[in-house]
């Protein structure tokens, strides 16, 4: 049931820029001299002169800059960045992003694993269309610091706005128009809003409306935030708080008081208008915080073998796994390398020693703790169980600490949220650095349903089922977001709490003569339309079965009074009466069987 071990591929992207019609010859046939650049926000690796580096690096420490203004983002938060930068196309081939059907043939990529970033590239290729997908995918890689969650049209349509930034007079300007896409809206059409604020990831990549999505996303944030001179920007801050405390219906009637169809005729209009505005800001050159100086051989092997690693050319990435190896023995920097080619290519064998070598020297990367509790998990993993039932409580311990301190490298760590909650379940009594991770993971992923399981847990742990019932039930409701291939398993997992205490309870209350209260407790949970299957069948049943229950709870309470001929009378009604159900009626016989004073009329 755990989740498998995800491929960190999945964190590069295209650079959807011009092919490479051909590769550039070399202009030098001996080994290039690299340089190594350190500026305030990045690293850069790079075949280029020391001029052409730090012209690079000055213009992308502008934007980063110029993000930090907007954002106000803690530095400390983001994942490092390296940048390489090849001296020519043909120099960079050897790393571009490979697919499923080989490398793909385009400028550059960019590249997160969450514990830090990689963008590799000709230093050439400086293009506006090259530059501007780089601060698209720096837009994402920034956002990373926040803890708000952002909506995907948001997200995709922010990055898109700022993508555009650019140098002019000394002043960073962004926001300007991106021609492509006006013209593509105004030539096809624009989704209807309510579709474009709704729509999943996989929606915006492979649903009917893809083509318009990224466009639409931009038109939409630039509209808010340079549309009527700027005054709509209050009403996206407040559409984006209300997101987070309520629903789509309720944030947009809030934010904007007009319905989807209003706010899509709102966006054609400001698009046939022609008139878009953008914005300026200061820069600061900050050139003399960058010390540029040689590149050790072992700095160049790092950085190239996280490039071929995120990249999916696996062998290279081995081949400079092996090289950082050689160069710092001492250092978990090449078996980190190595770990991730081996989870790549989905070698266990190379795998586990590379993780195991990497913890003994004190990796410090977030993901190595993950795979190797992901590692934990799978190879203990009971078949077929219900979420609480997959592992011993002392497997779990492992899993969930092995988590923890993946939490402590990195606190925004989604994976490790997820395996947490999950091996939470598992433990049988949290601990206070449970609680305290759980927390956590609460303030920084408030809609996350898989950390409210975590949070029923901890409340069942404590012995209110009800409560941690409850909770399963919210993490499957909207705000709460849940991967889809757990939500089967949270309704089995909450249907069989609830079962198992109301079942204890109901004993209670029936054995007590608590009818009453056992006849509004099975119309409460009956009332609750998300119960489903065999747990409503069974509640169903006692809810019929509660009047004969009650009868032999009176006869039997009369049996004990002495009121023996009162008993006698009660228990051969219900073995008379057509109403009586199956079980009730054998019970009465059972019973009345074992009083020879008594006997039923026939």
């Amino acid at each position: 049931m755990f989740r498998r071990m995800r491929s960190r591929r999945l964190g590069a992207s295209f650079f959807l820029v011009c092919l490479l019609c051909a590769l550039a010859a070399r202009v030098f046939a001996a080994e290039p001299t690299w340089l190594k650049l350190q500026a305030p926000s990045f690293g850069v690796i790079s075949q280029l002169d020391e001029k052409e580096t730090l012209a690079w690096a000055v213009e992308f420490e502008q934007f980063i800059g110029a993000l930090h203004g907007l954002y106000g983002a803690d530095e400390v938060a983001l994942p490092p960045l390296t940048i390489v930068l090849f001296r020519s196309p043909r120099d960079f081939a050897p790393y571009r992003l490979r697919t499923d059907s080989g490398q793909a043939r385009v400028a550059g990529f960019f590249g997160n694993t969450g514990d830090w970033s990689v963008i590799g590239m000709p230093g050439s290729g400086r293009d506006a269309a090259t530059r501007q997908t780089i601060y698209h995918e720096a837009v994402h890689w920034f956002a990373t610091a926040s803890d708000t969650p952002q909506p995907l049209w948001f997200a995709e349509g922010l990055a898109e706005v700022l993508s555009t930034f650019e140098v002019v007079d000394g002043k960073g300007r962004w926001g300007q128009t991106i021609e492509d896409n006006v013209a593509y809206l105004s030539s096809d059409g624009l989704l209807p809003m309510e579709d474009l604020l709704r729509a999943s990831q996989d929606d915006s990549l492979h649903g009917g409306g893809r083509d318009k999505y990224y466009p639409q996303a931009w038109a939409f944030v630039h509209s808010l935030m340079f549309g009527n001179g700027g005054v709509d920007a209050g009403k996206l801050a407040a559409f984006l708080r209300e997101l987070q405390v309520s629903d789509l219906d309720t944030a947009t009637a809030e934010a904007f008081g007009k319905s989807y169809d209003e706010l899509t005729n709102d966006l054609r209009r400001y698009l046939k208008r022609g008139r878009y505005g953008y914005a300026e800001i200061e820069l600061h050159d900050r050139s003399g915080e960058m010390t540029i100086g040689p590149a050790s051989e072992a700095n160049v092997a790092f950085a190239l073998g996280r490039l071929a690693t995120v990249g999916g050319n696996l062998d290279i990435a081995r081949t400079h796994a092996e090289h950082v190896i050689a160069l710092a023995p001492s250092s978990p920097a090449g078996h980190e390398l190595e770990a991730y080619a081996a989870h790549e290519a989905g070698d266990d064998a190379a795998l586990e020693p590379a993780l195991d070598r990497a913890m003994e020297l004190g990796s410090r990367e977030s993901w190595v703790y993950v795979a190797q509790a992901d590692r934990v998990l799978f190879a203990n993993e009971r078949n077929n169980g219900r979420l609480d039932e997959l592992l011993t409580a002392d497997t779990a311990r492992t899993a969930a600490d092995l988590y923890e301190h993946a939490l402590r490298l990195r606190p925004r760590n989604s994976e490790a949220f997820e395996g947490l909650a999950l091996s939470l379940l598992n433990v049988g009594t949290l601990t206070a650095a449970d609680d305290s991770a759980l927390r956590a993971g609460r303030i920084m992923f408030p809609t996350d349903g898989l950390l409210l399981v975590g949070e029923a847990a901890a409340v069942k742990s404590r012995g209110d089922a009800p409560a941690a019932a409850k909770l399963l039930g919210q993490s499957l409701a909207e705000p709460y977001t849940m991967p889809r291939h757990y939500r089967g398993s949270v309704i089995a997992l909450r249907n069989g709490w609830i079962a198992e205490w109301f079942l204890g309870e109901l004993a209670k209350l029936t054995q007590d003569g608590k009818f009453a209260e056992t006849r509004a407790l099975v119309t409460e949970y009956l009332a609750d339309d998300t119960i489903k299957g065999p747990l409503r069948t069974m509640l169903e049943s006692v809810q019929n079965d509660l009047p004969d229950l009650e009868r032999l709870h009176a006869a039997t309470e009369a049996g004990r009074a002495g009121n023996e001929e009162e008993a006698a009378a009660i228990l051969t009604a219900l073995v008379n009466d057509p109403s009586t159900g199956e079980r009730a009626r054998r019970e009465a016989e059972r019973i009345l069987k074992r009083r020879p004073e008594a006997s039923a009329e026939p």
